[in-house]
């Protein structure tokens, strides 16, 4: 009875310790890693550079200085198309609550572009009006949603300024023109875009922006005695452009 006993123990002893060493040899799991979420931070401030098309729309009006005709503020040209390509530098600064991104913004562009139309009746068609803008300058407040982490969409509004030059030009032989003024003529606009984080701290944009540079007079008082005149030159520009930003601090965090 004993032996029986003994060796029941024993038996119990053996399974036990197989267990044991069986358990030893199962592999461990572990439990798996949180997925990385980054973290976009669009506060701080940026540079950057854009580029794209003008697409405007001017006229001429003769304006009440010229004393030669007796009918002010009457057109001298039919409203006619302006397009230019630009390209300039841009800088801002966002301020990010949430998913609302707040900031300013300040760009400065060289437009390359110039057109012309001839004048209409009562004025002499021999002659004919050229408008060119040399720069374009905006400061505009921006106020944007973050769609996802890395896509902002905003809208835009601020001061625009521009450097136009307005040159008239006459029949050949006439002693009078070609004759050409400066001015800037200042206004607002308006727009909308999207921005999106790409790599790291560097973004790219799309915009639209609406340019109101309302009218303003050139040739007055007039360049010599024998150039009397008073135009006065409405200018809108519809601007299609994208660039490409690099912000200073807020870098992507990853949040396990």
């Amino acid at each position: 009875m004993r032996g029986n006993f003994g060796w029941a123990l024993a038996s119990v002893v053996s399974l036990g310790i197989s267990g044991l060493a069986s358990a030893a040899d199962l592999p461990v799991y572990k439990k798996a890693p949180a997925p990385v979420v980054e973290i976009y931070n669009w506060t701080g401030f940026y540079i950057g550079a854009e580029g794209g098309g003008d697409f405007g729309r001017t006229q001429v009006i003769h304006g009440p200085n010229d004393p030669r005709v007796g009918f002010p503020n009457i057109p001298e040209t039919n409203p006619f198309n302006t397009t230019a390509g630009l390209a300039g530098v841009t800088a801002g600064y966002n301020y990010q609550i949430n998913q609302v991104v707040l900031g300013i913004e300040g760009d400065f562009s060289g437009v390359w572009g110039k057109t012309s139309s001839f004048d209409v009746a009562p004025f002499n068609s021999a002659f004919s009006q050229q408008v060119e803008q040399r720069w374009l300058a905006t400061v505009r407040g921006r106020v944007g949603f973050l769609v996802v982490p890395n896509l902002l969409i905003y809208g835009t509004a601020g001061y625009a300024a521009s450097e136009v030059r307005q040159t008239v030009f006459g029949p050949i032989g006439s002693t009078v023109v070609p004759i050409a003024e400066n001015q800037t003529m200042t206004g607002w606009t308006a727009g909308a875009g999207a921005e999106w984080k790409f790599f790291g701290n560097w973004s790219a944009k799309a915009e639209y922006l609406f340019v109101d540079l309302g009218q303003k007079s050139f040739f007055n008082p007039a360049p010599n005695l024998i150039f009397v005149n008073d135009q006065q030159v409405k200018l809108r520009n519809d601007i299609v452009r994208v660039g490409i930003n690099y912000q200073f601090g807020g870098p992507i965090m990853a949040k396990y």
